[in-house]
């Protein structure tokens, strides 16, 4: 029996062409139900070919391993993902997020709908991993940072401020990196938008 024709006779099924590449294409589930349609309408005098039905027995066996290992090889992607992400943890970064330009330390990692690895930031802000330029170890910001000039913006008393100053120190106050200015003000690490040199 052709192929196309045991496939038009499965109930729901559309047309099929009868071509090597939509024969190729079935699924594993699809080809399964050809063969149990092919036996039952096979003609009683002429049997289909033993042969032949171990050969279709062998190409499921054949579609439902690739099955599988396309379900294994997403599952070790999602988690080389993850674990590319959480390296990141505690690292300060620099990047684009929907409000423009974002830094600060990752204090979290979450993962959206489509899989994608979107970095939470300690100032609040959430960065999309693809979004990343920078990564910097605070070992290293701290010996970069101190004695630049920098420009952040905090709020006090409900009012956004911008605030200049030479980095004379870091510190960590709640988990959130603080710089220490030589104004003697503390800013988030976070609320810098600018840094220069201070000479």
């Amino acid at each position: 029996m052709e192929v196309a024709s045991l496939a038009q006779s499965l109930p729901g099924s559309a047309p099929v062409q009868a071509q090597s590449g939509d024969f190729s294409a079935l699924g594993s589930a699809e080809f399964f139900k050809l063969i149990i349609t092919d036996l039952l309408n096979q003609d009683p005098l002429n049997p289909t070919d033993n042969q032949k039905l171990l050969e279709q027995i062998s190409l499921i066996r054949d579609i439902e391993m690739n099955n599988e290992m396309t379900t294994s090889l997403r599952s070790l992607i999602d988690q080389q993902r993850f674990g590319s992400a959480t390296t990141l943890l505690g690292q300060f970064v620099e990047g684009n997020e929907a409000a423009g330009f974002a830094t600060g330390v990752v204090a979290g990692v979450r993962f959206d709908a489509q899989g994608a690895a979107i970095l939470m930031l300690d100032g609040g802000a959430e960065m999309p991993l693809s979004n990343l330029l920078t990564v910097t170890s605070l070992e290293h910001l701290a010996n970069g940072l101190v004695g630049q000039m920098v420009t952040a913006e905090i709020i006090e008393d409900g009012e956004l401020l911008e605030v200049e100053g030479i980095v004379t120190g870091l510190r960590s106050d709640s988990g959130t990196l603080m710089l220490e200015l030589d104004t003697g003000r503390m800013v988030p690490l976070a609320s810098v938008k600018e840094r220069r040199s201070a000479a």
